[in-house]
């Protein structure tokens, strides 16, 4: 009876951690593609700073501005928050050479420039709200019960919302999931703790019929018949 009850448990707590396994990771694929999309806005702005670096050559020091590099590899919210602070200074700088040029700021380059930054700040706000949205909801799903319990244990730490702070500028930190190892682990070792137990068992079990056999094959005591001596009887 002990050995169905513990193979019970062992099944529903592999089935509890893959569930949950996949819940976390739906979940957690949202927050990564809103990450993503977040991440493709700040790119477009910073390609619009470019352009209105270009615009400004001639005017001023416009020897100061020069152009932001977007790595390729831009994936992660910290890279995004070393691209915001530079984006803001770029345009602070651009901001600055402009009002010192009237020309430069009347210039329909610029103007449309700008009206597309503007446009862009707009969709890179929204795009922030989403992807703290999903971030919440992610956050609320891990630290639900009893997921709370095993959620770290899988993989799935909590997810850093996209801030901003009092000068502006975004303050993200990192978000890395686990690929699945730590879940074919936890399920490796539950079937192990199965096997040793069960292989326990079993030995137990052999072990009983083993002594139940020699019991069975010891012959029983002959009872004394009546007249004769026993041991320790006087004549």
């Amino acid at each position: 009876m002990s050995f169905f009850l513990l193979v019970l448990m062992l099944v529903g707590t592999a089935a509890f951690a893959i569930k949950t396994y996949n819940d976390l990771r739906r979940t957690s694929e949202r927050v990564k593609r809103a990450r993503s999309d977040l991440m493709g806005m700040l790119r477009k702005r910073i390609t619009l700073v470019n352009q209105l670096i270009d615009v400004c050559k001639g005017y001023g020091e416009h020897e100061k501005l020069t152009h932001l590099t977007v790595a390729e590899n831009m994936t992660s919210l910290t890279d995004g928050l070393t691209m915001a602070v530079q984006t803001h200074s770029a345009l602070n700088r651009v901001a600055a050479i402009a009002a010192s040029f009237p020309d430069l700021k009347a210039s329909t380059t610029y103007e449309k420039l700008m009206d597309q930054l503007q446009a862009v700040e707009s969709e890179l706000q929204t795009k922030r709200e989403i992807y703290n949205q999903t971030v919440e909801r992610y956050n609320t799903a891990r630290a639900s019960f009893p997921t709370v319990f095993v959620a770290e244990a899988l993989g799935f730490p909590a997810a850093p919302y996209f801030e901003t702070d009092e000068e502006g500028l975004e303050t993200p930190l990192s978000f890395q999931t686990d690929d699945g190892a730590l879940l074919k682990q936890t399920v490796r070792r539950l079937g192990d703790t199965a096997a040793l137990r069960t292989r326990d068992l079993a030995r137990k079990a052999a072990d009983r019929l083993d002594q139940g056999r020699q019991s069975a094959a010891m012959p029983a005591a002959m009872p004394a018949t009546p007249g004769e001596n026993q041991p320790g009887d006087h004549v």
